[in-house]
């Protein structure tokens, strides 16, 4: 190893020791081998397949090494031809037709201009009137009261509810209305208006729907947190602002 026409390859030598998992090979390099000698050697040791095996010198340095120039030109031509044939493939045939067409398709990116539409912006509002796919427009967005009437809270009340409520009312609306819904407010009075206190007899007496609206839709100073929250956390905030009500105005079975 690792010549390549080394006289034991392609022999039963070579396949006996691939079952055998060993094999003794004698070489005939000393002047005082004989093969006569030799054979009745391993057969004292308890050969059991004795098998001679002749060399040719010139036949073999015939053969291709590894160190020949037309093997060494062989292997130049495999390795760049096949680097050259895979960056063809990987970087310039997928950019070709009809290869391209997932990179290369009739559209325009958003902010540039085109001259389909009559104003040349590519992006362009909404129909008026259109829905998005996996939206559903809040019904008597401008009818509070009738939310209120018609609108019940979807959500049980369980820990996982009041803990989301929990989340959402301390990050988005404590900053005005108080950690415990009292209005006392976080934000500098002279540049804020003080949040509205949530414990006040109009708020208690809302239904959970028209809690549910101020907080889509905003009112007086209050602006709209629809983008700031989805509709589950929304009334999952109206769970919470009825359990600090209560905290306040404790029932007799409130331990039940």
């Amino acid at each position: 190893m690792p010549r390549n026409n080394h006289p034991l390859h392609d022999t039963p030598y070579m396949q006996r020791a691939s079952d055998d998992k060993f094999g003794l090979c004698i070489e005939a390099s000393d002047d005082a081998f004989g093969e006569d000698s030799a054979k009745t050697f391993l057969e004292s040791l308890g050969a059991k397949s004795i098998l001679p095996v002749h060399h040719d010198p010139v036949e073999a340095d015939s053969g291709l090494r590894l160190t020949s120039p037309l093997f060494l030109l062989f292997l130049a031509v495999v390795i760049i031809g096949g680097s050259g044939t895979s960056y063809f493939l990987l970087n310039r045939m997928v950019f070709l037709p009809p290869y391209n067409w997932m990179s290369v398709q009739d559209r325009y990116s958003a902010q540039s201009s085109n001259n389909f539409f009559k104003d040349g912006r590519t992006m362009q509002r909404p129909v008026e009137g259109t829905i998005p796919r996996g939206y559903m427009p809040e019904p008597y967005a401008d009818k509070p009261d009738e939310m209120g009437k018609y609108a019940v809270n979807p959500l049980p009340r369980t820990a996982e509810v009041f803990a989301m409520g929990k989340l959402q009312f301390e990050s988005k609306c404590s900053v005005c209305h108080g950690y415990y819904g009292a209005g006392d407010s976080r934000l500098p009075s002279d540049a804020f208006p003080a949040g509205k206190s949530l414990h006040s007899k109009t708020v208690a007496d809302w239904p959970d729907g028209r809690i549910y609206h101020v907080i889509t839709y905003g009112q007086n100073v209050m602006p709209s947190y629809a983008k700031q929250l989805t509709k589950e956390e929304r009334w999952a905030v109206v769970h919470y602002i009825r359990a600090l009500q209560r905290s306040l105005n404790p029932k007799e079975n409130d331990n039940k």
